[in-house]
């Protein structure tokens, strides 16, 4: 983005001016892609706790377990009226899954992972949801605009309630398509850039162009509506720039990689809500994208914001979230999370690689260490640096093997140039055990990565050509079961990851 990048482009007037003003986050991170990012930020799970697959249209389950409650029924129970437009990849082939019965009180939702910007579709049927059914009559128009769009008509009606109910509240979850493929934008948002750029960063860039007019228009409706003084604004990627269309210099690594590049993305929180003192600084602590769970119900007013009673009936992991506002709002510069495992491999996930960070001595494995270090396990791919220019052509995938454990000081090696795991191998022997730790608690929301055809018949027949749910009450209650006869998921033929 404009204001993190030392070339200044892409060109993002709206999103530094933003950025300007609110408190950047620079150790913000997520999952390496999509799905497990959102079940994360959903569910205030950290993603081995409850997703690290991707599911394309046809696949059973995935994303956010139904037993476990969402960020939205967390605030809509505090009396928030909730809304959600964009990407959704959060499930699907059950009814269930939905964005309207996960605690939305309306939803504009690409419900899988991507499908063409202009006509919607993907492998031959639209993906395009309008609360409980079918978006008939809102596809064939560029996605961006029709989300925008569902945000601003979810802020005017929010408005029009709150004039006459000052106590209710709002919670706008907008998650752009874009930038992620397939890489296309309308042809205004080329202009300013040289046409001769390199062709898939030269759409990138038009792409980041239209989140930044987007972005521009819904700020404006918060104000213009006499709701921007009491709004707290959350700006976050959900993975580091794909590679083939985006750079993440200086980090190592891109989308797909537990490399800084892959995980830690660019972020900041701002609004008329967040005290004046921290608009312009930076905020240095450690944070997951679950942990606005915790935060956002903190915030609302909820009891125990870190609880989730159905969940726990069910023998579900347990939040995760930690509560981050006494650090952003300034009150202290001391973040509360000592220990991040972006990944992590389970009896249903065999991740190629896995990371792991730690704050030292905040965390118990390294009590005589001081400082942020990473423990990269196994194959990790896309471990190359790109450039001022990149991408440019050139091959930047590079994968890197670890084996038993690479070891990046990140304080003093921001960019992981330096592996010291043979110089610190009491360290690295204490992060491994850590590591083997979060091995043991990982689980995977139930599903298959197996295609159901039943999934494009429904969409051919049920839906006149859209994809939906499809998997009725009895095929859903069989997914934990089926999961457990099939081999553990791995990345390396996801489909849908990169």
């Amino acid at each position: 983005l404009g204001f993190s990048s030392p070339t200044h482009e892409p060109r993002t007037p709206v999103i530094d001016r933003l950025a300007k003003a609110s408190a950047r986050l620079s150790h913000h991170y997520t999952f390496r892609f999509c799905s497990p990012t959102r079940s994360s930020f959903l569910s205030g799970r950290l993603p081995l706790h409850v997703n690290q697959q991707n599911h394309p249209p046809n696949e059973p389950g995935g994303g956010v377990p139904a037993g476990m409650s969402t960020i939205a029924d967390k605030l809509r129970a505090a009396g928030y009226d909730t809304h959600h437009a964009g990407k959704w990849h959060g499930g699907m082939s059950h009814a269930r899954l939905l964005p309207i019965h996960r605690g939305f009180d309306s939803s504009l939702a690409m419900l899988s992972g991507a499908s063409d910007h202009f006509t919607n579709a993907r492998d031959g049927f639209v993906d395009m949801w309008l609360d409980a059914s079918p978006a008939h009559h809102l596809n064939g128009t560029y996605s961006l605009y029709r989300y925008t769009q569902h945000a601003l008509r979810a802020i005017e009606a929010h408005a029009t309630k709150a004039a006459l109910f000052p106590e209710r509240r709002l919670f706008l979850y907008l998650a752009f398509q874009d930038v992620h493929g397939p890489t296309e934008a309308p042809g205004r948002f080329f202009n300013g850039y040289n046409a001769s750029t390199f062709p898939p960063r030269l759409k990138g860039l038009a792409q980041i162009a239209a989140v930044d007019e987007a972005l521009g228009n819904v700020t404006t409706a918060l104000r213009t509506r006499g709701l921007w003084d009491n709004t707290l604004l959350v700006f976050s990627s959900d993975n580091g720039g794909p590679a083939d269309h985006e750079t993440n210099y200086p980090l190592r690594g891109s989308k797909g990689s537990d490399f800084e590049g892959g995980v830690r993305v660019a972020a900041f929180v701002g609004g008329g809500f967040l005290p004046a003192k921290m608009r312009g600084t930076t905020v240095t602590g450690m944070l997951h994208l679950c942990d606005w769970y915790a935060t956002f119900a903190r915030l609302a007013g909820a009891l125990d914001p870190s609880s989730d009673a159905a969940a726990a009936q069910l023998g579900l992991p347990k939040v995760d979230s930690l509560d981050m506002w006494p650090m952003v709002s300034g009150a202290n510069a001391t973040s509360p999370r000592a220990e991040l495992p972006l990944s992590g491999n389970g009896a249903s996930v065999a991740l190629s690689g896995t990371g792991l960070i730690v704050s030292c001595p905040a965390s118990a494995a390294c009590p005589h260490s001081e400082g942020r270090f990473k423990l990269i396990r196994g194959k990790m791919g896309n471990g190359a640096w790109a450039g001022l220019t990149t991408p440019n052509g050139t091959k930047n995938t590079v994968a890197v093997d670890c084996g038993q454990g690479c070891l990046f000081d990140l304080d003093s090696d921001p960019d992981e140039h330096v592996d010291i795991a043979a110089h610190h191998t009491t360290l690295l022997r204490n992060l491994r055990a850590l590591a083997d730790m979060y091995d043991a608690s990982v689980y995977q929301s139930p599903g298959s990565s197996k295609a159901d055809p039943a999934a494009r018949v429904a969409a051919n027949t049920k839906y006149g050509g859209f994809w939906g749910p499809w998997q009725d009450d009895a095929a859903f209650a069989q997914l934990a079961a089926s999961q457990r006869e099939e081999a553990p998921w791995s990345d390396e033929e996801c489909i849908d990851c990169f």
